[in-house]
C-alpha cells in the first residue's frame, strides 16, 4: 500500500488507527466521516497530503519519534567537528585538570576558564592574517567580545563531545524589558548595541539549548546591553482642524475690525507667554544639565582619575537606598537585602548581596576589583538607579538626576 484513497475509512469509528511506514500519500477525503481518538504514524516521515483529508490529529508512534531523532542526530554530527590542532589546545586549556563531568560541569568549567584567562572588550583588535580566529583569541590576544566567547565555547563543547553551534541575534535584558513595561511601552528599538552571540548545545529529544558564556552575562546583574533610544511606536497622527466663522451682527465693519484686533492681541500675548516659558525652561534645563555634568567630572577627579572607586559606589548605593526609604541599619548593609528586594521591584536579594560583597572586598579586604567585577558593580548601580527613577514622581525624578546626580 502506498496511498490511502478517498472514502477508505468512511463512516468508520475506532479508538486508534496506526498507519504503517509503507504509506507515502494521504489523498483528499480519505478520512471523511472517520472518527478516531488518534491516528499514529509509524514511518520516519509524514506521508504527502493531497488536499484536505478530513482529519487533522496525527501523532507519531514511539518508533516514529526514534527514527526521526536518529535521522536528525546523524545530521547533527557535523556540529561536532573540531580541528585536531585546535582540539589539543582546548583540551590542555579547558580540561587538562578536569575529571569526568556532566553537562553542567562542562559548562561551569568553560565559563571559569574564559572568565579567568580572557578579558571582555567590545571592540578588540582584528585577527592577524593566517591565524585561526578561536586560537588567536584563547592563546594570543585573550581579549574579545561576544563573538569571540561564543566561538570559543562552541569549540570547547565540541571538544568535550557535545554537538554545538554558533548563533547570532539580539539581546534585550530582563531589567530593560521591566523598565519598558513600567513605562507602558509596547515596542523597543534593537540596534547594533543590542547585537549578541551565544552558543547552542544539542540534546537528543530536546533540541538545541542556548548557553551564555560571556563573563557577566550569566545573570542579568552583569549585562551591559542597553535599549538604544526610546521605543519606536507611532500613534495615529492624523488631525482634523475645524474653521471658526464669525457671525455678522449689527455692529458694522468697525465692530468686526475691533474684534479681529482683540483676537490678534490675545493670540500674540499667549504666544509670547508660551515662548517665554519655553525659553526659561530651556535655560533652566541647560543650567541643571551643566551643573550635573560638572559635579560628575569633579567626582571622578576626586577619585584620582578612576572611573568609579569603591568609596563612590558605596556612597551612591547608600544614597539610593535612603531615597528609596529602605529601613534598617546601614552600618550592616547585608541585613538590608530583604528590604531592598521588597522596595525595588526587579532587584533580587542575590544581586544586592553580590554588589555589597564586592564593595566589602575593596573596603575591608584592600583588594582590587577584577574588570568583570567592576563591570558587575556598574551594571547593578545602573539597574538600581533606573528602577528607583521609574518609581518616583516627576519631582522625585528631577531630584535624583539633578540634586543627587545618580541617573
Amino acid at each position: 500500500m502506498t496511498a490511502i484513497e478517498k472514502g477508505a475509512f468512511k463512516n468508520c469509528r475506532i479508538r486508534e488507527l496506526t498507519i504503517p511506514d509503507t504509506v507515502t500519500e494521504l489523498r483528499r477525503g480519505c478520512f471523511e466521516g472517520f472518527h478516531a481518538d488518534v491516528i499514529r504514524m509509524e514511518g520516519t516521515f509524514m506521508p504527502r497530503v493531497s488536499g484536505e483529508t478530513g482529519y487533522t490529529r496525527f501523532v507519531g508512534t514511539e518508533s516514529f519519534r526514534k527514527r526521526a531523532e536518529a535521522v536528525y542526530s546523524s545530521f547533527v554530527q557535523e556540529y561536532t567537528e573540531v580541528d585536531e590542532e585546535l582540539k589539543e589546545e582546548i583540551e590542555e586549556m579547558f580540561f587538562a585538570e578536569a575529571g569526568e563531568m556532566d553537562f553542567r560541569g562542562v559548562t561551569a568549567q568553560i565559563r571559569r576558564v574564559l572568565r579567568q584567562q580572557t578579558e571582555y572588550a567590545r571592540k578588540p583588535q582584528g585577527v592577524p592574517e593566517g591565524q585561526d580566529f578561536v586560537e588567536y583569541f584563547l592563546t594570543g590576544q585573550r581579549r574579545g567580545n561576544a563573538v569571540h566567547y561564543a566561538s570559543a565555547a562552541v569549540m570547547a563543547y565540541r571538544t568535550a563531545g557535545y554537538a554545538a553551534r554558533y548563533v547570532e541575534g539580539y539581546h534585550l535584558s530582563e531589567d530593560e524589558a521591566f523598565i519598558l513595561s513600567e513605562e507602558n511601552q509596547t515596542a523597543a528599538v534593537l540596534t547594533n548595541q543590542n547585537a549578541h552571540a551565544w552558543a547552542e548545545v544539542y540534546f537528543p529529544g530536546a533540541g538545541w539549548m542556548p548557553v551564555e558564556v560571556v563573563p557577566g552575562m550569566y545573570t542579568e546583574l552583569y549585562t551591559d546591553q542597553v535599549v538604544e533610544g526610546a521605543p519606536a511606536y507611532q500613534v495615529n497622527s492624523d488631525q482634523t482642524e475645524k474653521g471658526l466663522e464669525l457671525e455678522g451682527g449689527a455692529g458694522g465693519e468697525e465692530e468686526k475690525e475691533e474684534k479681529r484686533e482683540r483676537t490678534t492681541l490675545t493670540f500674540r500675548g499667549v504666544l509670547s507667554v508660551i515662548l517665554l516659558c519655553m525659553y526659561i525652561s530651556f535655560v533652566l534645563y541647560l543650567v541643571l544639565e551643566i551643573q550635573r555634568a560638572v559635579r560628575l567630572v569633579l567626582r571622578r577627579r576626586r577619585a584620582g582619575g578612576r572611573v568609579q572607586p569603591a568609596e563612590l559606589y558605596a556612597g551612591d548605593l547608600e544614597r539610593m537606598l535612603l531615597i528609596g526609604r529602605v529601613p534598617g541599619n546601614y552600618n550592616h548593609p547585608m541585613e538590608l537585602s530583604g528590604e531592598v528586594e521588597k522596595r525595588f521591584r526587579g532587584i533580587s536579594r542575590g544581586e544586592y548581596e553580590r554588589a555589597v560583597t564586592l564593595l566589602q572586598k575593596v573596603r575591608f579586604g584592600q583588594k582590587e576589583l577584577l574588570p568583570y567585577e567592576t563591570h558587575a558593580l556598574n551594571c547593578f548601580k545602573e539597574k538600581l538607579s533606573r528602577i528607583l527613577y521609574c518609581q518616583k514622581s516627576a519631582w522625585g525624578k528631577a531630584v535624583i538626576r539633578y540634586w543627587y546626580a545618580l541617573y
